[in-house]
């Protein structure tokens, strides 16, 4: 199988990069232990295990019948498998298998490198399924991919089209362990609000991008909330456009109570105005603006590329465009 390698040095010039924000099912498979070149282990026929023996690999299959559809169109986080279920194309299902059985293998190959058994099981892998629907009839695919210790590693994203049965090809990831551990019990937080995955017209061209929020963390010193915003191909494929840190813990504020809010202003085709302010909810200063950023494209297929800055409170410059220490870039080109 063929995944679209999205790295950080892939931003060509997203807004900002976030290190393991943004992967394809490699950086879900480094996440998870597995290091090296890509190659199959073996068939799923060779193993034939008991099922209560953790000395040899497990390679059964789960049956993917259904996905879940939740009333407002979104999906749920962390524990939140709520809303009825629909059937699951056989075309969906076989693509899940596809990337589980990679990621598999390829744990298991690390685990006999690193560890010895005992092994975990194929199944264990496996989150709930979620369905959005889409603009022109079609149906976005959201699979969780888990480690076999319980956490969430990938949220994929499968777009399908079900009058003519394509389906993406190389469907990314959105690193998920962060958006479910602090998102216990389904609630919005602080950080994040619904809806989780939705479309909007980013770029002005008249087809709606693919839109889905992320948590990032890291230790007491970040703590965010990330819209990545991806391209519908003729083909059904996702390129990753935009990286918009849209809220984040606000340093200066009074008992950190306050926010940095990023939001996005369409000036026209391709071009856009990221406006930067405060939020708080206590003290005499409840907002302020902080900066611009302007950004551009030069087709609607293409990352967005910074063009300028403009800081309105020196103290805030160097967080403008993110508060990821180190990832803030004017310029990166794609490889």
């Amino acid at each position: 199988m063929s995944l679209r390698r999205i790295s950080q040095g892939t931003v060509g010039a997203l807004l900002f990069v976030l290190a393991g924000s943004l992967c394809t099912q490699a950086e879900a498979e480094s996440s998870m232990g597995i290091a090296g070149p890509q190659s199959l282990i073996a068939d799923s026929t060779v193993f034939v295990s008991n099922k209560e023996n953790r000395t040899k690999p497990d390679f059964s299959l789960p049956l993917l019948r259904v996905a879940i559809v939740r009333e407002d169109n979104d999906i749920g986080i962390s524990d939140d498998q709520s809303g009825n279920q629909v059937a699951l194309p056989g075309i969906v299902g076989n693509k899940i298998h596809e990337i589980a059985l990679k990621t598999y293998r390829e744990r298991i190959e690390w685990i006999r490198e690193h560890e010895g058994p005992s092994f975990p099981k194929l199944k264990e892998i496996y989150g709930p399924i979620f369905r959005v629907d889409a603009p022109h009839n079609r149906h976005l695919y959201v699979f969780k991919l888990y480690h076999e210790l319980g956490f969430t590693t990938c949220y994929f994203l499968l777009l399908h089209d079900p009058h003519s049965n394509k389906l993406s090809k190389e469907p990314p990831c959105i690193y998920g362990r962060w958006t479910d551990v602090m998102n216990q019990g389904g609630e919005d937080s602080r950080m994040m609000k619904r809806p989780y995955v939705f479309f909007d017209d980013l770029n002005l061209d008249k087809e709606p991008e693919l839109v889905i929020e992320e948590q990032v963390h890291n230790g007491t010193v970040y703590n965010a909330a990330v819209y990545h915003y991806f391209h519908v191909g003729k083909d059904l494929s996702l390129k990753h456009l935009l990286a918009l840190e849209a809220r984040l813990i606000d340093p200066f504020s009074e008992k950190e109570s306050g926010l940095i809010v990023r939001k996005i202003k369409k000036l026209g085709p391709n071009r856009i105005k990221i406006v930067v302010g405060t939020e708080s909810s206590i003290g005499a200063n409840k907002s302020e603006a902080i900066g611009e950023i302007l950004l551009e494209s030069p087709d609607a297929r293409t990352p967005f590329v910074i063009k300028s800055k403009t800081v309105f409170v020196e103290r805030y410059g160097g967080m403008l465009v993110t508060g990821s220490e180190g990832k803030e870039e004017k310029s990166i080109q794609s490889p």
